[in-house]
């Protein structure tokens, strides 16, 4: 998003479209409404995650999941494998089996 509002606030090419702006004369004006833009994208874009996360969470049940899936390790409980082969366990000896 840092990205965005620079550009948006600071391009040149905007600076010369449609109304002056600060550095060409033309006063607070279309920064404030450049400004007003940057922070109402933001605003709804928090607001819409907001309540998709609320919903989802209501209707799923939550968003974590429990605290001994976490512990045993998400790729093992959630997929049934191991992330890391670090985490494999050691053969066994099948001789004895």
């Amino acid at each position: 998003m840092g990205n965005n509002v620079r550009w948006s606030v600071c391009t040149s090419e905007l600076a010369t479209v449609g109304q002056a702006s600060l550095f060409y004369g033309g006063g607070f004006t279309q920064l404030s409404v450049q400004t007003l833009g940057v922070v109402s994208s933001g605003l709804y874009a928090f607001l819409v995650a907001f309540i998709i996360l609320k919903v989802m969470d209501k209707v799923v049940g939550g968003l974590r999941v429990s605290k001994e899936e976490e512990m045993v390790g998400l790729v093992l409980s959630e997929h049934g494998g191991y992330g890391y082969p670090a985490n494999i366990p050691q053969s066994y000896d099948l001789s004895n089996a």
